[in-house]
């Protein structure tokens, strides 16, 4: 890190994303029963419906995203919006709705308990100190930088654009956001969006310090923050690339050699790098490596002439899955 994120740069992390977090009781006024009006006097919650599992999930994201609102929420899910992030049918918001309205009784509270209740009530405090400062963004004006980027309803590349040009002074505090683990998740502010603009904002910026976190979020199961991973890494490019090449070839064999072999492949036209991914298939303990020889194969879509025959030799080597991958490579 460097002299320019102190102390009070910090202190958004540590006590805006992270102590802001910490677990209430039930006897804290400001816990998550906080944030739900008491059930009303002779309501029986044996009128309510069998729910789904998916109803929780919708009452969550309302309640983190949309102010308790399921009119804002549908609107958002109607159109689409940066904030429909549920593999939902809009219906199922409208038919919610509408029952709520039938009963006369905010659901939230019969349905969201325990944990569920505090995850929201974390999102909440946090939507409220982001929101802080911004209003106070003349302060810390690259903490506001960060705020804003998490916030913006705005399409990634172009929030991510926004936030690169306050300059490379913003980098530190683009890497702790990715080393901020609850904005990978949908429920808090950012929408799990949030490390996708960080990475796209450092690559725009050209980050070499950020290379090696970067290159830890490829092969990850959030596909979103793996291809902004990647066009980051591209976007720095030399240092990227060299360091690409340095794990491809490392050993022991790891994680890293298939997040190379990742990379590799959204390079193009690039015979060195398809001579050292025919280099790694030469050696006999990635032949028995089915799934890294896999990742290697498909990021040699195009061979050079010179180097076929050698990539020819290797067929017969491969086990059957491998095999039919190189052969659509001619």
């Amino acid at each position: 890190m460097n002299e320019e994120f102190d102390i009070t740069a910090r202190a958004l992390f540590d006590s805006l994303l992270a102590k802001s977090f910490e677990r209430t009781t039930p006897e804290d006024e400001e816990g998550p029963n906080a944030y739900y009006e008491p059930p009303l006097e002779g309501f029986d919650s044996a009128e309510l419906p069998l729910l789904e599992e998916e109803d929780r999930d919708i009452l969550m994201h309302r309640e983190a995203h949309f102010g308790k609102n399921f009119e804002v929420m549908l609107e958002h899910y109607e159109e689409e919006g940066v904030a429909a992030v549920l593999d939902i049918d809009s219906r199922r918001i409208k038919e919610l709705m509408d029952l709520e309205a039938a009963l006369g009784q905010n659901l939230a509270p019969y349905l969201l308990q325990g944990s569920d209740a505090e995850k929201v009530a974390q999102s909440i405090r946090m939507y409220e100190a982001l929101r802080e400062q911004l209003e106070h963004s003349e302060k810390v004006p690259l903490v506001a930088a960060i705020a804003e980027l998490i916030l913006s309803e705005e399409e990634n590349d172009i929030a991510a654009q926004k936030a690169a040009l306050h300059g490379p002074k913003l980098i530190p505090y683009l890497i702790q956001l990715l080393r901020t683990n609850v904005l990978y998740d949908p429920l808090f502010p950012g929408y799990g969006q949030a490390p996708v603009r960080a990475c796209l904002a450092l690559g725009l910026l050209g980050a070499k310090e950020a290379i090696k976190l970067i290159f830890g979020l490829i092969g990850t199961e959030n596909f979103d923050v793996e291809s902004a991973a990647i066009c980051a890494l591209s976007n720095i490019g030399e240092p990227a690339r060299t360091f690409c090449l340095a794990q491809l070839a490392s050993r022991p064999i790891t994680k890293n050699n298939e997040r190379a072999a990742i990379v590799c492949s959204s390079i193009e036209d690039d015979d060195e790098v398809i001579e050292a991914l025919i280099t790694q298939l030469e050696d006999p303990e990635v032949q028995k490596n089915e799934s890294l020889a896999t990742y290697l194969v498909l990021a040699c879509s195009h061979v050079p002439s010179h180097l076929k025959d050698r990539f020819k030799k290797l067929i017969a080597l491969m086990p059957e899955p491998v095999r039919q991958e190189m052969n659509k490579c001619f």
